[in-house]
């Protein structure tokens, strides 16, 4: 296999696990060269129990408007034509998160600040998506409700993007499975 054939990530050779790379075998347990080692310690309950918190509170922040409170607010604003209204403003919404998610991950991935490389974009997250909330809260029209829930859509994806990975930063490879279940449990039963 040619050199231009080989497999890569973000322009990195990886290679095929069993593939001889540089001085040695590559395996699925072998870390690419540029992306950082599993972290070693283990988590223990406190960041479990935060973790989970946070992902909780940032699906319920997300999901709440999108199952109840944007309809009744839209069919208060404009009950004649809410359904088209509330179509609008999710599709909108929708629109937003698509694009946001990944552009915020990958911001977040190359983020070298003094508070951290996730802190950042989870903290701007919460704060941005809670003001975009407040301004459904106070929206007069539809055209507002829709700015605001664009905002919160932008401003939650970045947290979502953030906190989606702490996951790989933080737990070891042998804990991911608990810690992805126990942060997505509670999540999926306050739906």
């Amino acid at each position: 296999m040619d050199v231009a054939e080989k497999p890569t990530m973000n322009g990195i050779p990886c290679g095929e696990p069993g593939e001889p790379m540089g001085d040695g075998v590559r395996t699925s347990e072998t870390p690419v060269e540029g992306w950082g080692p599993s972290p070693r310690r283990h988590v223990g309950f406190g960041f479990i129990a935060a973790y989970t918190l946070a992902y909780f509170g940032m699906w319920m922040a997300l999901l709440t408007p999108i199952t109840l409170s944007l309809a009744l607010k839209i069919r208060q604003i404009n009950p004649e034509v809410a359904a088209g209204s509330l179509s609008l403003v999710l599709g909108g919404g929708a629109f937003v998160a698509v694009v946001a998610n990944p552009f915020f991950g990958r911001l977040s991935d190359r983020t070298t600040s003094g508070f951290g490389m996730r802190r950042p974009w989870l903290v701007g997250g919460m704060v941005f998506g809670t003001m975009g909330l407040l301004v459904i809260a106070v929206a007069p029209n539809v055209t507002l409700i829709l700015v605001g829930w664009c905002l919160a859509q932008l401003s939650f994806n970045a947290l979502l993007a953030a906190i989606v990975a702490l996951l790989p930063d933080q737990v070891p490879v042998e804990q991911r499975g608990r810690v992805a279940g126990s942060s997505a449990s509670p999540s999926r039963s306050g739906l």
